[in-house]
C-alpha cells in the first residue's frame, strides 16, 4: 500500500512496540514498488492461485521477465504449467523441506508408489524431457539434430526470460521473513500469511486490474468460487482486524465486510454475489 518495501528485515530490524504494534528499523535497503508493479505483483498472484495459465504470459511480461517480442513463444510453451506447480507447493508451507516431500508424494500418486526415489525423479525427468522434445518439434525444430534437449531448451528459455533487477530485493526480503517463520513454525507459509492482505485489497479496490484479478482469483479451474469468496470473507476479516489502529476487534472487521458487501452505492463483489445466487 505505501508503494515502499523494506528489503533487509531480518530479526535485528524488527522490534514489537510496548502496544503491540511493529517498528521497522533501518531503511537503508528500500525498493520503491510504483502502482504498476503493485497491480502485476497482485495479477499474477491472482493468476496463479486461481491456475489461470492463458493470462500468466502476459504477466510474465508485465513483471519484466518476459521480452514483449518473447510473448507468444511463452504462451506456446509448457511453462506456466510447470511454474504454478512449484508455487502451489510452495504455498503450502514448511519450506523447501516439506515442499520435496510433497513432490515426491505426488510422484508416488503419479508414476506408482512401489518406486524408489530415484527411480521416481528418473521418471519425472523421461516425462520432461518428452514435453520439451514436443515442444522444439511444435516450434518446426528438427529434433533428431538436438544432441541434447534439456540443454536445447534452456538454451531457448534464457531468450525467453530475464531477472529483472528489483527481483533480487524482492527474493531476498520474502526469504529473511519466511526463515523467521519457519523458526517459530515448520509449517509456516509466507503465500498463506499475505493471503488475508490480498483478500482486503481485491475485496475493496475498484480499479479495473483489481476487479479482473478478483474475478480470476474466484472463478479459476481450482476455485470453488462460492467457497473462494467465503476464504477470501474470511481473510479480510482478519487483515482489517489485525491492522486495526486500536486493539485488534473482530467485530469491527465484520462490521466492515458487511459495509463492503452490503453498501448502498453497490460495488464489484455485490455483482459477483449477484452471479452467484442467479446460479
Amino acid at each position: 500500500d505505501t508503494g515502499v518495501l523494506h528489503c533487509d528485515p531480518h530479526p535485528g530490524n524488527l522490534l514489537r512496540t510496548r502496544d503491540g504494534k511493529l517498528c521497522i528499523l533501518d531503511w537503508g535497503m528500500a525498493l520503491d514498488v510504483p502502482s504498476d508493479l503493485q497491480y502485476s505483483l497482485i495479477e499474477f498472484i491472482a493468476h496463479v492461485n486461481g491456475e489461470d495459465y492463458e493470462a500468466m504470459p502476459q504477466d510474465f511480461v508485465n513483471l519484466g521477465f518476459t521480452p514483449p517480442d518473447q510473448l507468444e513463444r511463452v504462451r506456446n510453451s509448457n511453462l506456466t504449467e510447470g511454474l504454478s506447480f512449484v508455487l502451489r507447493q510452495l504455498s503450502q508451507g514448511g519450506g523447501s523441506k516439506k515442499m520435496s516431500e510433497r513432490v515426491v508424494d505426488e510422484w508416488r500418486d503419479r508414476y506408482g508408489a512401489e518406486l524408489s526415489v530415484e527411480e521416481l525423479r528418473a521418471k519425472a525427468r523421461e516425462e520432461m524431457q518428452a514435453k520439451m522434445t514436443a515442444q522444439l518439434a511444435s516450434e518446426g525444430v528438427d529434433v533428431s539434430a538436438v544432441s541434447n534437449v534439456m540443454d536445447e531448451m534452456q538454451k531457448r528459455n534464457r531468450e525467453m526470460f530475464r531477472v529483472p533487477p528489483y527481483i533480487l530485493y524482492v527474493t531476498r526480503a520474502f526469504s529473511t521473513l519466511e526463515g523467521i517463520g519457519l523458526s517459530a513454525n515448520t509449517d509456516y507459509s509466507l503465500v498463506q500469511e499475505a493471503f488475508p492482505y490480498l483478500s482486503q485489497r481485491l475485496l475493496t479496490d475498484d480499479s479495473p486490474r483489481a476487479k479482473a484479478a478478483l474475478r480470476s482469483m474466484i472463478y479459476g479451474r481450482r476455485s470453488n468460487s462460492l467457497g473462494k469468496l467465503i476464504d477470501m470473507s474470511e481473510g479480510f476479516t482478519k487483515y482489517t482486524s489485525a491492522t486495526s489502529s486500536s486493539m485488534p476487534n473482530m467485530q469491527g472487521a465484520q462490521d466492515q465486510l458487511v459495509d463492503v458487501v452490503l453498501s448502498a452505492e453497490g460495488g464489484y463483489v455485490q455483482e459477483l454475489l449477484l452471479e452467484e445466487a442467479a446460479k
